[in-house]
């Protein structure tokens, strides 16, 4: 009679694989590519996260911003809307309780930036009492915009001004670079 062999590696990967599995359904599986700098120091939390509707391609809700600079960002946004991508901008006070990464995360699920199935949108989000930032991008986009370059874009055109205060320049960066 055959007795099949136990192969220790075999469940030792079956272990890994049930682990990662369980954890991308307890963090709720999100196809977008995760890439943030933190520009300066933190400062205190609030309690809960404030997530804004998508009113626009570009959304303030501290405040931050001109009329004109936010008109500006939208329109600039509007322009680079097409069927192969779709940017977005947050602009809020703080992710607390979370962090950049798993607020952007559901803000980018919130927004449904891109189209549904191709999942190509990507979605700046700026802190602004967290001095954060973050893009996040969706799986359809990560062959062009992969962590590396994101990386490089926050790095080259944006956490100079970020640093400095100038908020809108930054984002223009930001879009330029994208």
């Amino acid at each position: 009679m055959y007795e099949e062999q136990t192969n220790p590696f075999k469940y030792f990967l079956m272990i890994i694989v049930g682990i990662a599995a369980g954890s991308l359904l307890a963090w709720g599986y999100s196809s977008l590519t995760p890439t943030s700098t933190d520009f300066g120091t933190k400062t205190e939390s609030t309690k809960t996260a404030d997530y804004p509707q998508p009113t626009n391609y570009a959304v303030d809700i501290t405040n931050t911003l001109t009329n004109t600079e936010l008109a500006t960002l939208n329109s600039r946004l509007k322009d680079l809307d097409t069927d192969k991508h779709q940017f977005g901008i947050a602009i809020v006070e703080t992710t607390s309780p979370l962090d950049i990464e798993a607020y952007s995360i559901e803000l980018a699920r919130q927004w449904r930036i891109g189209q549904e199935k191709l999942n190509n949108g990507a979605l700046i989000i700026l802190a602004i009492k967290d001095r954060k930032v973050r893009i996040e991008v969706g799986d359809g986009l990560a062959g062009d915009l992969n962590d590396a370059k994101v990386g490089r874009i926050i790095d080259d055109y944006m956490v100079s001004a970020l640093k400095d205060g100038r908020w809108y320049d930054a984002l223009i960066g930001g879009i330029t670079g994208l």
